[in-house]
C-alpha cells in the first residue's frame, strides 16, 4: 500500500498532467471556498448589504 502511494506521488510529480490537475484542484478548492462563504453570508443576510454597497458604488461612479 505504501509503495503504491509512493508510486502514485512519483508519477504525479513527474507527470505534467498531474501538475495541471493539482492546479485544477487548487482552483476548485478556491471556487468551493468562495461559494461557501458567499452562501454563508447570504444565509446570514450580509450578502444583500454587500451587494447593495457594490451597486451603490457602481451607480455613483456612473452618475445615476
Amino acid at each position: 500500500m505504501i509503495n503504491y502511494v509512493k508510486a502514485k506521488i512519483k508519477s504525479f510529480v513527474n507527470d505534467e498532467r498531474g501538475a495541471l490537475t493539482l492546479l485544477e484542484w487548487i482552483i476548485l478548492a478556491g471556487v468551493i471556498i468562495l461559494g461557501g462563504s458567499l452562501t454563508y453570508m447570504w444565509f446570514n443576510g450580509n450578502l444583500t448589504g454587500i451587494l447593495d454597497t457594490i451597486k451603490n458604488k457602481l451607480m455613483s461612479s456612473v452618475g445615476l
